[in-house]
C-alpha cells in the first residue's frame, strides 16, 4: 500500500519523511544540494534534542528554500501568476491544479468537483476525447436548490410550524439520542437542556408566539430533522418526516429574526445547517451558517469565559461546532469562512472537562479534533484565500513548508489509540473488518479521513509552482510535494473502500464528498504521468469508485429527494467518464511514445 510522509519534517526515529517507493531519497538530496540548501540540515535529531531545535531548524530551512526559489524565478524571468476566477454569477471556485496547470475548480455551488474550460480541454489534449459531464452543476444548469415550503400556501406553513408531535415521541427521541455515538460528537445541548426544552415547548402555560414557544418550538422541529440524518426513530410513531420538520423550523426561524438571539435560536440554525450540507444543499447550508454564526457573536460565543459561568459551557460548544463545520465547507467549497480567527478567541476546552458530560466536545476527540479545524482554518488563509492565490513560488512553499510541520506536531500528539496513520493499509491486522466496526468508533473513521484531506489539500497547493527543469517538469522537491497530495487521496480511497459496508445512508453525502474529491486528484494524476507505473493501479480505483457509491447509498432506507436523484446520478455519471478516459490516456501515451 502506499505510505507516505512529508519530504520537510524530520521525524525523532531518524525516518526521513519522504514518498516511500516514490521519490527515492538521493533525488531529495540532490534537489537540496542542487539549490544550495545543505544536506546536513535534514540530518535526523534525537527525541530530546528535537524539541529545542526544530524552531531553528525550520527557520532555517525556511529562509535556504525560499532563497533557492526565489533565484530560480529571478532567472526566468517575471511569469505570470492567475489569481481567483469567478464565473459570471461572481461565485468563487476553489482551485486545484495539477503540475501547474489549472485543470479543474470546485463548484462553490455544492462542492462537487467539475472541470473548468481549461481542464476540458487539458483533458481532451491527453485522452483524445471530450469528457462527457465537465460540471455537476453549471450556469446552465437548472437550480436543483429548493426554496424552504415553496410548495406550500402560507396558511399551510403556518399550521405546520405549530404542530410537534406527542410529547412521549419527543421524550424517547432524546433518550435515544443521549444513548448513541452522534450525542457525544454534537452536543449541540447540554445533557439537562433538552429534557427542558422539552418541557418548556409543551408547558401549558407558555403563550403562543412568545419568543419562548417559538424558539424552543422551532428547536425541537429542527432536532427531529438533525437526529433524523443518523437513523434514530422511535418506537412510539410513525418515522419522522425530516424535510417537512426542517420547513417547520424554517418557517419559525423566519419569525424568530424579529426577536432577541437565544441559545435555542442557534441551536436550531445549527441543526439546520447540518441537515442542509449532509443532503448536498450547500447553498441553504450558507445561509443558515451566516445566520448562525451572526447570533454566535451577538451572544457573544465567540469570547472565551471560564466554564463555571453559568450557560458559557454550551454557548462555547455552539461556537466550536460552528467553527469546525465553517473551515470544512470552506474547504470543500472554496468559499471563503464565516468565522474570522482573529475575531475569536479560540482558546481550546480544558482538559479536565472531559469528565463532564455538557463538555461533549471531547469525546469528539476534544481540543485534538478542534486543533485539526484551526490547522484547516490556516491552509485555506495561508494558500487558497485570495492573497493565498497570489504568493510566489517561495512564499507558497514556505507556507506548506509551516503547514505541513504543524499537521504532523498534531498528528504525533494524538493519543496512539485513535492516533490517524500516515497511510491506511489493508494489510494492517490491526484494521478492524467494517462489520466489527461499533458506533463509537465513527469519529475515529472521520478524523482519519479528515487528517488525510487536510494533507492532501496542503501539499496540493505545490502545484501552483512555477519552478521547471530543464526537462519541462517540477523540479524534485516540488514534484515530491505534489505526490504527497496524490499519495493522500490514494489513502482515502482505500479507506473508503475498507468501510464501504459502513457507508450508511447518514454519512453517505459525506463520503461522497471525500471520494469525488480523491478521484479527481488521482484521475489528474494519470493524466499528468500516464507512463507512470502506478498509473494502471490507479485506474481500478477510478472503476470501482461507483460501484462502491451505489453500494453506500443501497445500505439506506431513506427515500432520495428529486434534487438528491439527480445530484447522486450526475456525480456518477461523472466518476464513471473519469473512469472511462483514463485508460485512454495511458493509450495515448504509449503511443505517443512509440
Amino acid at each position: 500500500m502506499y505510505q507516505f510522509t512529508a519530504i520537510w519534517i524530520l521525524n525523532g526515529d531518524g525516518l526521513d519523511r519522504t514518498l516511500r517507493g516514490r521519490t527515492p531519497k538521493s533525488d531529495i538530496r540532490k534537489f537540496y544540494l542542487t539549490h544550495g540548501i545543505p544536506w546536513e540540515t535534514l540530518a535526523p535529531m534525537r527525541d530530546h534534542e528535537r524539541g529545542r531545535r526544530i524552531g531553528q531548524d525550520l527557520e532555517r530551512r525556511l529562509i535556504l528554500v525560499e532563497k533557492a526559489l526565489t533565484e530560480k524565478l529571478l532567472a526566468k524571468g517575471p511569469q505570470e501568476r492567475e489569481g481567483v476566477k469567478s464565473d459570471a454569477f461572481g461565485e468563487f471556485h476553489f482551485p486545484i491544479q495539477h503540475v501547474g496547470q489549472w485543470v479543474g475548480m470546485v463548484n462553490s455551488y455544492n462542492g462537487f468537483p467539475f472541470f473548468s474550460a481549461e481542464g476540458q480541454k487539458w483533458v481532451q489534449e491527453c485522452t483524445g476525447q471530450r469528457i462527457r459531464f465537465p460540471s455537476m452543476i453549471t450556469s446552465e444548469s437548472p437550480q436543483t436548490h429548493t426554496q424552504p415550503g415553496q410548495s406550500q400556501s402560507p396558511e399551510a406553513a403556518v399550521e405546520l410550524s405549530t404542530a410537534l408531535p406527542d410529547k412521549r415521541i419527543l421524550l424517547d427521541h432524546a433518550a435515544l439520542w443521549k444513548l448513541s455515538f452522534m450525542w457525544q460528537i454534537f452536543p449541540v445541548f447540554s445533557y439537562s437542556q433538552l429534557d427542558q426544552t422539552i418541557y418548556t415547548a409543551y408547558s401549558p402555560g407558555i403563550a403562543d408566539g412568545s419568543l419562548e414557544s417559538l424558539a424552543t418550538r422551532c428547536s425541537l422541529h429542527a432536532f427531529l430533522a438533525f437526529t433524523s440524518v443518523f437513523g434514530l426513530s422511535s418506537s412510539l410513531g410513525p418515522p419522522v418526516d425530516a424535510p417537512a420538520c426542517a420547513r417547520k423550523a424554517q418557517h419559525l426561524l423566519g419569525q424568530l429574526m424579529w426577536m432577541a438571539p437565544t441559545v435555542e435560536t442557534v441551536q436550531a440554525v445549527f441543526m439546520l445547517a447540518f441537515f442542509e450540507a449532509v443532503r448536498g444543499e450547500m447553498s441553504s447550508m450558507d445561509m443558515f451558517m451566516a445566520i448562525g454564526v451572526r447570533i454566535l457573536f451577538l451572544l457573544g460565543a465567540h469570547k472565551y469565559r471560564e466554564p463555571n459561568v453559568e450557560g458559557s459551557n454550551n454557548l462555547r460548544n455552539l461556537f466550536w461546532l460552528f467553527y469546525v463545520m465553517d473551515k470544512d465547507m470552506s474547504i470543500w467549497t472554496g468559499r471563503p469562512p464565516f468565522i474570522s480567527d482573529e475575531q475569536c478567541d479560540l482558546t481550546l476546552p480544558p482538559a479536565e472537562s472531559e469528565s463532564n458530560p455538557d463538555h461533549g466536545l471531547e469525546s469528539r476527540l476534544g481540543p485534538m479534533r478542534l486543533r485539526l479545524s484551526i490547522i484547516k482554518s490556516r491552509a485555506f488563509n495561508s494558500l487558497y484565500s485570495v492573497h493565498g492565490l497570489q504568493k510566489s513560488d517561495a512564499e507558497l512553499l514556505r507556507a506548506i513548508i509551516e503547514l505541513d510541520d504543524e499537521l504532523e506536531q498534531w498528528r504525533v500528539s494524538v493519543p496512539s489509540s485513535w492516533r490517524p496513520p500516515l497511510a491506511f493499509s489493508q494489510s494492517k491486522p490491526v484494521e478492524p473488518a467494517p462489520s466489527d466496526i461499533a458506533p463509537h468508533e465513527v469519529p475515529v473513521m472521520l478524523t482519519r479521513l479528515e487528517y488525510l484531506r487536510c494533507a492532501a489539500i496542503i501539499h496540493q497547493a505545490s502545484s501552483r509552482c512555477r519552478v521547471w527543469d530543464s526537462a519541462g517538469q517540477p523540479v524534485k522537491g516540488v514534484r515530491s510535494s505534489s505526490d504527497l497530495s496524490v499519495a493522500a487521496s490514494r489513502s482515502t480511497l482505500e479507506y473508503i473502500l475498507h468501510i464501504s459496508d459502513g457507508l450508511k445512508g447518514h454519512a453517505f453525502w459525506y463520503i461522497l464528498l471525500y471520494t469525488t474529491s480523491a478521484i479527481l486528484t488521482v484521475f489528474c494524476n494519470i493524466l499528468s504521468y500516464p507512463l507512470s507505473p502506478s498509473a494502471r493501479q490507479d485506474i481500478s480505483f477510478l472503476e470501482i469508485a461507483p460501484a462502491v457509491l451505489h453500494y453506500g447509498r443501497s445500505l439506506s432506507n431513506d427515500v432520495l429527494s428529486p434534487n438528491e436523484e439527480v445530484r447522486l446520478r450526475t456525480v456518477t455519471d461523472f466518476l464513471e467518464d473519469l473512469a472511462r478516459l483514463a485508460p485512454l490516456a495511458i493509450k495515448k501515451a504509449r503511443a505517443e511514445a512509440g
